[in-house]
């Protein structure tokens, strides 16, 4: 017994998107018309740092865990004390 295989697709063509991300800013330009965007630099900035947000979320944990060690108490201790001695 031989079983015939078909190779016709099942699901048809995926639908391709309207729209897509500025690589530069983010926003969403249609896909048909990219050399009519521009970016902001408010928009570019505010992407950046939404590209940066895991990295900038470790440097918070490392940091605040540096602040708990030993060294770390002591950088806190001595800046306070600096900062009230060029108070005075």
């Amino acid at each position: 017994m031989t079983m015939k295989t078909s190779r016709s697709q099942v699901f048809g063509s995926i639908p391709q998107p309207a729209y897509m991300p500025c690589e530069e800013c983010g926003a969403s330009v249609a896909v048909g018309a990219p050399d009519e965007h521009v970016c902001s630099e408010q928009r570019r900035l505010a992407y950046e740092l939404f590209k940066l947000r895991a990295e900038l979320a470790a440097f918070e944990d490392l940091f605040a865990a540096y602040l708990e060690s030993p060294h770390g108490r002591f950088e806190l201790w001595y800046a306070e004390r600096e900062r009230r001695r060029k108070r005075a």
